[in-house]
Formats: C-alpha cells, structure tokens, sequence
C-alpha cells in the first residue's frame, strides 16, 4: 500500500469492498468480493480541503491529475 491513508473497505458479511475485474474505466461496479490483497480492493481516503467530506478512490486509478471533478452544487 506505502500510503498511510490508503486501507481495503471490509463490508457487514466480511467481504472486501472491489471494482469489478480491477478495471479502471468509466462506470465500472464496485461489488463485494474475497478479499485478495489487489489495488482494485485498497482504497485511499483524504479529506478534501476546505469542505466537510472525503474522497475516497481505488488505489487502481495511478495518475489523479487525470481525473475530472465535478462540481455538484
């Protein structure tokens, strides 16, 4: 993992948290699965500064500066 904020996201019945197929496209799943260990089942979670809420992304996305926000208010 290396990151200190990054951890797997274990769900009630003790699965982990996936994208499906460890892909990294637009709208691909999120499911529960065995838990394996792959960055497809890591997930990092930061506070976004200066608002109250978190991001939270899958450690398979390796470049964020790709990543478009949208603005929802």
């Amino acid at each position: 993992m290396g990151k200190n904020n990054a951890f797997y996201i274990k769900s009630f019945c003790g699965k982990a948290l996936d994208v499906k197929g460890g892909n990294c496209h637009n709208e691909e799943h999120v499911i529960q699965w065995d838990y394996n260990g792959g960055n497809n089942q890591i997930w990092v979670i930061e506070q976004v500064w200066g608002f109250d809420y978190l991001f939270i992304w899958s450690e398979i996305i390796s470049n964020l500066s790709n990543i478009q926000f949208l603005n929802s208010r």
